[in-house]
């Protein structure tokens, strides 16, 4: 996700990341790059449950690459 953010921001996932959970971060891995952004800021603003973040992501993308 710490990637992810950075190509897609430019800037450090680190400096939000203290605002989400674990369980918010697992759940906004499924969104994809076009909603990630908005999602992440959304989530942090509004403090949404890790249900609510999957109800709100529009297209789904496989986590193919998890460790």
């Amino acid at each position: 996700m710490r990637l992810r953010y950075y190509i897609l921001t430019g800037k450090r996932f680190e400096t939000i990341e203290d605002k989400l959970t674990m369980r918010q971060i697992v759940a906004l891995r499924f969104a994809s790059d076009e909603e990630l952004v908005t999602l992440i800021e959304k989530t942090t603003k509004e403090n949404l449950s890790p249900k609510t973040i999957k109800e709100n992501i529009k297209n789904w993308t496989a986590d193919n690459k998890r460790v």
